[in-house]
């Protein structure tokens, strides 16, 4: 089929956008420009939006509210800042709200109106972000364990904790779409590999726990064929090769168990550093119902909020943070209410946990881990039927090759 076939097609419109977010979901490991800044994924996902914009009516649910709300008041609580001479930087915080906010509006209503195959696109762009992230840090090299200086691997991302977050919500994604039985066991597989590698490269101390967190409750929920794999990863294969690296003396150099081991040693691991301390910053009633604002909190820290809840509170405080919990709190009853508690502490609770010490309110895989869990829950009858079952099919290339 030539391009102007296509373009003249009357699936159009919802080729582009599965186009569009393929695009946007497979670029989201790289990192081209300095953290905080548009990224090349933006681009496509900014592209995404503006053609959803096109395909009738949006419906605005309580998350997409409160969230909303959210951008206005940090919206005003920058700009006040920044009018008082504070960096126009402050002003990214809010665009980057309003950002996750049309992630969490328009991926909805794609998975509300795309067809089954037209999903697929989805699936192929979470699976080409996990393969675009996992080969550059096996072609840039990494290692498991050594004796020398340590040296946390990027891969593509701006730094290793980046590379952690995104490992984790990938678990949490591939979590998602399995139990919502949109992929098969090659494609979990895949994803969970692609995360392992990511994970053991960045030797991030909150990502290996987190991670781990995911594949258990994987071997607890996984259904068929997925459960005895994984179970027989996690209680037989793991364990004798916990045994043979014991006996060979492996341990006392594995990179990953040195950081565990390390755990609150680091100068960056305390509450202060963290952000947990930064009320007794609060000097003026405005700041109390405001909040510090982004600005002020870098010049007192030196850094952002390294907390993803506490990040809320402190910078757009008790408001913020209502604000903010609410929209968690919806994701997460409504895992529970249409899969199960337990799935609900692997899809929300790991990227939470890793949240307790870095600060992922801006993090766009996050929120497409959240319009993902939100649309597929709302589907979900049972957590064992689920009215539509979409299993992965390389056919939906034909008609662009």
């Amino acid at each position: 089929m030539s391009c102007y076939e296509i373009y003249r097609a009357p699936n159009t419109m919802k080729s582009m956008r599965g186009i569009l977010l393929f695009l946007g979901l497979s670029t989201l490991p790289i990192y081209y420009f300095p953290s905080g800044l548009p990224q090349p994924s933006h681009l496509f996902l900014s592209l995404f939006f503006l053609c959803s914009l096109a395909g009738g009516k949006i419906t605005l649910h309580t998350e997409d509210r409160l969230l909303g709300a959210l951008f206005l008041f940090s919206l005003v609580r920058e700009t006040i800042a920044v009018v008082g001479g504070a960096a126009s930087a402050s002003l990214m915080q809010p665009i980057f709200t309003l950002f996750n906010l049309c992630i969490l509006v328009f991926i909805r209503k794609y998975f509300e109106q795309a067809s089954q195959n037209q999903r697929q696109f989805f699936i192929l762009g979470i699976c080409s972000a996990s393969l675009v992230a996992a080969t550059s840090v096996l072609l840039s090299g990494f290692s498991f364990s050594g004796n020398h200086t340590l040296i946390r691997a990027t891969g593509t991302f701006n730094n290793p904790n980046q590379m952690a977050y995104f490992a984790v919500c990938l678990g949490a994604v591939a979590l998602t779409l399995h139990l919502a039985r949109s992929i098969n066991m090659p494609i979990v597989a895949l994803l969970l590999i692609a995360g392992l590698i990511l994970i053991f490269a960045a030797l991030s101390k909150a990502g290996l726990i987190a991670y781990s967190l995911i594949l258990f409750v994987f071997s607890i929920l996984a259904t068929n064929r997925v459960h005895w794999i994984i179970s027989l990863f996690a209680f037989i294969i793991i364990p004798v090769c916990i045994a043979y690296f014991i006996n060979s003396g492996y341990f006392e150099q594995a990179y990953a168990l040195q950081r565990l081991h390390n755990i609150g040693t680091d100068g960056d691991d305390t509450l202060y550093q963290r952000g947990y301390l930064m009320f007794q910053h609060f000097d003026t009633p405005g700041e109390i119902f405001f909040g510090l604002g982004s600005d002020k909190v870098r010049k007192i820290l030196t850094h952002e909020v390294h907390s993803t809840l506490i990040y809320n509170l402190v910078n757009y405080s008790f408001i913020g943070f209502l604000l903010y919990t609410g929209f968690l709190y919806i994701w997460a009853k409504h895992l529970v209410k249409n899969f199960s508690i337990i799935a609900m502490t692997g899809i929300a609770g790991a990227p939470m946990l890793y949240g307790l010490a870095h600060n992922g309110t801006r993090f766009t895989i996050f929120y497409i881990l959240i319009a993902c869990g939100l649309s597929l829950a709302r589907e979900a009858v049972t957590h064992k039927n689920i009215p539509h079952k979409t299993q992965f099919n390389a056919s939906i290339l034909k008609p662009f090759v």
